[in-house]
């Protein structure tokens, strides 16, 4: 059966969220294959610590509707490299925006190997957050526990996923060390 997880990092420092460098850690996300399209980029108010769904197209709670986030679909595509001219126009910094991709890229051997087996379910989200908010590093909403320490972020990637190593994936790491430094925060929620 398993239990859902969602994974986290982000610089230690929070960080203003910048439409080319959240562009930049997009297509790096994208060239490394450690996501896959489509994607769909939502603003508005977004909360950190929502809980990601999954299903087809990567339809996540703030796009479904959630009542504690307030988001609309901006922009969505299947071609990476489209996601840059769709930040350029998006309100990033005046509000909050992420970037919503449909799941990990399992042809990425270093994918599977981390989470054992192909799960088309691993939504990956990049967020722009307007102000830092304080992100859960470790929550179990299952056994309905208060949470743990919490870290601000500003800008951050945050995955769900079933099955696999809890350790953070050294994959994702390695493209968040180029984007945010190495001094990076990890969490793990269960949902």
């Amino acid at each position: 059966m398993g239990i859902w997880k969602d994974a986290f990092v982000a610089p230690r420092q929070a960080t203003a969220p910048d439409a080319e460098a959240l562009g930049r850690l997009v297509l790096d996300l994208a060239r490394s294959r450690i996501v896959r399209t489509p994607w769909t980029l939502v603003a508005g108010r977004v909360d950190v610590n929502e809980t990601l769904l999954w299903s087809d197209g990567a339809v996540w709670q703030a796009v479904a509707g959630d009542p504690l986030t307030d988001a609309r679909v901006l922009a969505k595509g299947d071609e990476v490299l489209d996601v840059l001219p769709a930040l350029a126009r998006a309100p990033v910094g005046d509000e909050d925006v992420a970037v919503i991709f449909a799941s990990l890229d399992f042809d990425n051997p270093r994918i599977l190997e981390h989470y054992w087996y192909e799960d088309a379910r691993t939504v990956l989200v990049c967020y722009g957050l307007s102000r830092p908010q304080a992100r859960w590093l470790v929550m179990n909403q299952l056994m309905d526990e208060p949470g743990g320490p919490t870290q601000q972020a500003g800008v951050c990637i945050v995955h769900t996923f079933k099955f696999g190593e809890h350790d953070p994936c050294p994959a994702i790491d390695e493209v968040a060390r180029r984007h945010f430094g190495p001094d990076l925060v990890h969490g793990l929620t269960l949902h």
